[in-house]
């Protein structure tokens, strides 16, 4: 799985999609068709990672809960446009085996005809489960009142151990991040998460903060005796080299 643009919104691709508001911000370096031609000259499918649900070059303020979260995520009919344009672009350049996209879609009326063209350019692809988002309710959420009502909703949800999440109208598996969720009934899923406490590299990461050799295994034992896949992301340092505490844990 390749990251094409993570929250930041800087895409690591040569995108000719103009940006609604920054000035080349991409790189100039094909840095997810290098990926992408040397996992499929190992024999291997690969996939990409898309932020649609959050671009802090366009809609940025604080996040210290799910609600500021939620209420970050760009709605605004120029954003729809450069996403969908992104998206499609990234499909036609890579077909990517898996469509990865975080958080959700600025806006789910867009998603049904995205994925029509996705599976119309790689009928074998899937998709996750990520993409339907309520978009009043993203705008809703710009509220003050609204976040501090929602963030209570879930914390009465977690203690009462109810599950707020609803299976979405299509996806081809459901994620469980960070054992966050239920692991669903029926249907396809994965467990992702990093070999330490987040995803990518984080210098200030200590050593008790990476999952040891034994550990993974018996994560990945428990997941494939329910049924389901692995998705765990390795943080490279800037020079691309692998941390050795991260390698150790995956490899053993």
């Amino acid at each position: 799985m390749s990251l094409t643009k993570h929250h930041d919104g800087y895409c690591l691709w040569p995108t000719s999609v103009p940006h609604p508001s920054r000035t080349g911000w991409h790189t100039t370096r094909d840095f997810v068709g290098e990926l992408a031609a040397a996992v499929r000259a190992r024999g291997m499918r690969f996939g990409l990672y898309y932020s649609g649900g959050l671009d802090w070059s366009v809609y940025h303020h604080p996040i210290r809960n799910v609600g500021d979260m939620l209420a970050c995520v760009p709605t605004e009919d120029a954003y729809r446009a450069y996403a969908g344009a992104q998206v499609r672009e990234l499909i036609a350049r890579y077909k990517p085996d898996v469509l990865w996209n975080d958080i959700a879609w600025p806006d789910k009326r867009d998603v049904p005809q995205l994925f029509a063209d996705y599976y119309a350019a790689v009928p074998h692809g899937v998709v996750n489960d990520r993409w339907f988002g309520e978009a009043e309710l993203f705008r809703a959420l710009r509220e003050s009142g609204a976040r501090a009502a929602l963030n209570t909703q879930i914390k009465e949800a977690v203690l009462a151990g109810r599950n707020l999440s609803s299976a979405p109208p299509h996806c081809d598996f459901r994620t469980v991040e960070y054992g966050l969720g239920e692991v669903p009934e029926g249907k396809k899923w994965e467990a992702c998460r990093g070999v330490g406490l987040a995803f990518g590299h984080n210098q200030n990461e200590v050593p008790e903060d990476f999952m040891t050799a034994s550990e993974f295994r018996a994560m990945r034992d428990d997941v494939l005796a329910r049924g389901g896949n692995m998705l765990i992301n390795i943080g490279p340092r800037a020079d691309g080299s692998i941390p050795e505490i991260q390698a150790r844990a995956v490899v053993g």
